[in-house]
């Protein structure tokens, strides 16, 4: 009987963390600003670990890293808990949706995962 041709067939490794994390994203948003905080680390974490010495993105995940340590300065538990510090929540969603924007432009750079890989992945609830 032949392989069934899934991403985990595919994929390994880091790339296959990548790709769980991306998904996971995608199936989460509704988060708190803290739990997508730490989702993005960890997408960050496994392409750091992976291509922190390339040439093409080096540079860029460097200051991806410089800008989760400000955002993580910037967090305070209020900003998931009331309404009326809309502001700040907008500033910081927006803070942190470009940090996920230039990793996921890491991951088309690299070319570290395929769209195809992930229309299959299933992340468990």
């Amino acid at each position: 009987m032949a392989a069934k041709d899934t991403i985990t067939s595919r994929l390994s490794g880091i790339p296959s963390l990548v790709a769980y994390s991306l998904v996971t994203q995608v199936q989460k948003t509704d988060n708190s600003l803290y739990s997508r905080t730490n989702a993005i680390v960890t997408l960050y974490a496994f392409l750091r670990a992976k291509y922190r010495t390339d040439a093409k993105v080096s540079q860029l995940l460097e200051e991806v890293g410089d800008d989760i340590g400000v955002l993580r300065d910037h967090y305070e538990s209020v900003l998931d808990e009331e309404s009326f510090h809309i502001d700040q929540i907008n500033d910081f969603t927006r803070a942190l949706d470009g940090i996920f924007y230039r990793l996921v432009d890491v991951v088309e750079i690299t070319k570290i995962i395929d769209t195809a890989g992930l229309r299959e992945m299933t992340v468990p609830d």
